[in-house]
């Protein structure tokens, strides 16, 4: 039973690992001008099986995962020729929101133990 499962596990990984590769990273042409999309793929998968009841007949097996794509933004070819990069604003705040947050409490509590120490 294992071994199947083994197979299993191993063309789902396969197929996934096909699928992530395939759409990242090709060069788009848009109204004559090209771009190339950058992002942060990330993909896991597990598996296994119960046999604690009876290791001939298992309880439970199954296997499972799962997948993220962050778009990052494209690299483009501006008027002059010359490369440049335009960030995804989207995933720009994302990441900005939290920074700025944790940042806001930080210097908040420097400055209370600054009080403190006054």
């Amino acid at each position: 039973m294992l071994a199947g499962m083994s197979s299993a596990y191993e063309q789902v990984a396969d197929r996934l690992r096909q699928f992530l590769m395939s759409h990242t990273g090709e060069v788009r042409e848009i109204s004559g001008k090209q771009f190339l999309p950058v992002s942060i793929v990330a993909g896991g998968l597990g598996g296994g099986e119960d046999t604690s009841a009876d290791v001939e007949k298992p309880q439970a097996k199954g296997i499972g995962g799962g997948g993220v794509a962050v778009p990052l933004g494209v690299y483009r070819v501006d008027e002059d020729g010359d490369l440049e990069f335009q960030a995804n604003p989207i995933t720009f705040m994302a990441v900005a929101i939290p920074f700025v947050a944790v940042l806001g409490c930080t210097i908040r509590r420097i400055l209370k133990v600054a009080k403190k120490k006054s």
